[in-house]
């Protein structure tokens, strides 16, 4: 039951968000919208991280792979999609991105 409602309220969620993505994309280039939400993405989940992990079972060569893999990955993913938003429109690339778990096996 609470599966279906996490389902479809983060549907919800994310197509509001999309549109509301779509729509500032017009006013700013798809760079500044990215920096953005990198910038509040990392800003709430790394005090998290910080105080949800047990740091005597981090080693150093993890957390720096990690922190890289964090970095390139998000932030290189957000701009592509703002990038085809920008380009093709938000209905095009939100049916492409979409397309998404597919490319993960």
């Amino acid at each position: 039951m609470f599966e279906s409602v996490f389902a479809i309220s983060q549907a919800l969620v994310g197509a509001f968000s999309l549109t509301l993505v779509r729509r500032e994309l017009d006013k700013a280039n798809f760079l500044s919208v990215s920096l953005v939400l990198s910038i509040v993405g990392t800003g709430t989940f790394v005090p998290l991280a910080l105080l949800l992990t047990p740091l005597h079972s981090v080693r150093v060569e993890g957390a720096i792979l990690f922190l890289l893999a964090g970095f390139l990955s998000p932030g290189f993913a957000r701009l592509l999609h703002f990038r085809g938003m920008e380009k093709l429109g938000a209905s095009t690339n939100a049916s492409i991105f979409a397309s998404n778990p597919l490319l993960s096996f």
